[in-house]
């Protein structure tokens, strides 16, 4: 399969007083075209901020300081910002993880979804509005045309959700970035959304960067799965061998933690500690602290990514 989306050795950076830390730490993935990457991992392994990287839009004062984010043949971290604005929405979108604040509160939810297609496809405000309409008419907002007109306070999280994934499907994208798409959906508009996300990839071969903590969707959905801890992906597998085989400790505990794994009658698995990036030691294994099976190797030395089957990554000593 051609590649859309490749990431070499991507990484993503914080001042921190008279040094920095490194937030995503030499990720490299790919997107083939029409398939779907689930990105999964706690809180703060870094999934958002790689998404954000992505589209240029780490906040500041982070900043992107090595790697290669390559589009359709194109290095976008070598692109001025005029040519970026041409790919943002229009090639590439993103439904962002926070849908309280990722619309505008005081322009109307009509003129928010008309923007982009009135940029990019060159519509008419009236074909804009048509076509807006029948967008939120297929994300499962009722009276659409009502809905226009309303601001995005009189929306619900629900709605205001909706609202934000028909606004990145607008334009046809190639690739969507859907960060927690689902999270304020009940389960009867998730599997609405979904299926809608399923058409867009069978009829105009979308590409999808999924980011969830929901496994379930990632078995039912998702090509191939990366894990991500600690800013580094450690494993990377098609969805049905991660599931089926997970290698990595980390992986492991991840599904161990889910209700469906457990044994009646016991209480479900935990991690001792907790994450946190930035005490994470640059020439150790990130997990070392955390790991059930980690030796004192683990705690001086780095390791990298390696194949150890066709498609199948992994980042531990112990595992590979």
């Amino acid at each position: 399969m051609t590649e859309l989306l490749l990431l070499h050795n991507l990484h993503v950076s914080f001042p921190a007083g008279e040094n920095s830390f490194d937030a995503v730490r030499g990720v490299s993935l790919s997107i083939p075209k029409g398939s779907v990457l689930a990105l999964v991992g706690e809180s703060g392994s870094g999934k958002t901020m790689t998404a954000l990287s992505i589209m240029r839009l780490v906040p500041p004062p982070g900043f992107i300081s090595t790697g290669e984010i390559v589009f359709e043949e194109q290095n976008l971290l070598t692109l001025q910002e005029d040519a970026l604005r041409d790919i943002r929405g229009r090639r590439i979108s993103m439904v962002f993880q926070e849908p309280m604040t990722s619309l505008n509160p005081v322009l109307k939810i009509g003129d928010q979804l008309c923007e982009p297609l009135i940029l990019h496809l060159k519509m008419s405000r009236r074909d804009a509005r048509e076509r807006g309409i029948e967008l939120l008419t297929n994300v499962g907002i009722p009276s659409a045309g009502d809905r226009m007109r309303d601001y995005p306070h009189q929306l619900s999280g629900g709605m205001r959700q909706r609202v934000m994934i028909a606004m990145a499907l607008s334009c046809h994208p190639s690739l969507l970035i859907a960060d927690e798409p689902t999270t304020a959906l009940d389960v009867t508009i998730q599997a609405q959304i979904l299926e809608l996300l399923d058409d867009q990839r069978k009829s105009n071969g979308l590409s999808i960067l999924l980011i969830t903590h929901d496994l379930g969707i990632v078995a039912e959905r998702a090509d191939h799965t990366a894990v991500m801890y600690a800013g580094q992906v450690v494993e990377s597998a098609p969805t049905g061998t991660l599931l089926s085989t997970p290698r990595h400790p980390y992986t492991k505990a991840l599904l161990a933690s889910l209700p469906q794994y457990a044994e009646p009658g016991r209480p479900l698995p935990t991690l001792p500690g907790q994450l946190n990036i930035r005490s994470v030691s640059a020439g150790s294994c990130s997990f070392a602290e955390r790991c059930p099976l980690a030796e004192e190797k683990c705690r001086i030395e780095t390791q990298i990514l390696q194949d150890i089957a066709p498609s199948h990554s992994l980042r531990c000593w112990k595992c590979s």
